[in-house]
């Protein structure tokens, strides 16, 4: 038996959108800064990510706090898209 296709709601500007870095680092501070402007001249409003600016060796911080971005998204009821 196949599983359900599970189909995100369409994000509608008022929504919130976590930012997140699971993999490499931003560049810079400015990274981070264009996109959640970018975000809100679009309508939507930001929600970055606890260790956004973390950053161990050539990755967003540890894997622990990178999970714990991620996974703090998800339970956020408030979140609608990452």
């Amino acid at each position: 038996m196949q599983k359900p296709l599970v189909k995100p709601q369409r994000l509608r500007p008022g929504d919130t959108i976590g930012l997140v870095t699971p993999a490499s680092p931003l560049l810079s501070f400015r990274d981070i800064q264009r996109a959640g402007k970018v975000l809100r001249e679009l309508g939507f409003n930001v929600k970055p990510g606890q260790y956004i600016r973390s950053r161990t060796g050539f990755l967003a911080g540890t894997d622990e706090q990178r999970a714990a971005d991620i996974n703090a998204m998800f339970a956020d009821p408030s979140v609608k898209g990452i």
